[in-house]
């Protein structure tokens, strides 16, 4: 294979995916933090944290099932081949692999877990 025509497409093509499919989750996490779980009431904001991360979120998912359905358009020559069809089904394995690592780090070191994010919302808070 052509490493510019095949390879770089193809992986050029994994990384849009895995981004949109994060950005889209993003999103509805803003959502689900400020307003299911109630969670600093005082900064939640009816547009910024509800209407405008719903409506990006719910156009991302637009953009995530398009890119899946027209990915052959995507990839041009490179279109043919196994990295191609696997393209969706690695996405979905990282994303599974991420979560169960997270339950493993949850359930044998509660305390490391209890920690995931505190260093950015710490550093973020000393600005």
């Amino acid at each position: 294979m052509d490493p510019y025509a095949h390879l770089y497409t193809l992986l050029a093509l994994l990384g849009t995916m895995a981004i949109l499919v994060v950005q889209t989750l993003c999103s509805f996490a803003v959502v689900g933090y400020f307003h299911v779980r109630g969670r600093h009431p005082e900064t939640a904001h009816w547009f910024r944290t509800l209407v405008a991360p719903l409506v990006g979120g719910v156009a991302m998912a637009g953009v995530v099932v398009l890119l899946v359905f027209d990915r052959g358009a995507a990839a041009g020559a490179a279109a043919h081949t196994l990295l191609f069809r696997l393209t969706p089904y690695l996405v979905i394995g990282v994303f599974a692999g991420g979560i169960a690592l997270a339950l493993a780090v949850r359930r044998r070191r509660p305390e490391l877990y209890a920690r995931m994010g505190r260093v950015v919302l710490e550093d973020a808070a000393e600005r």
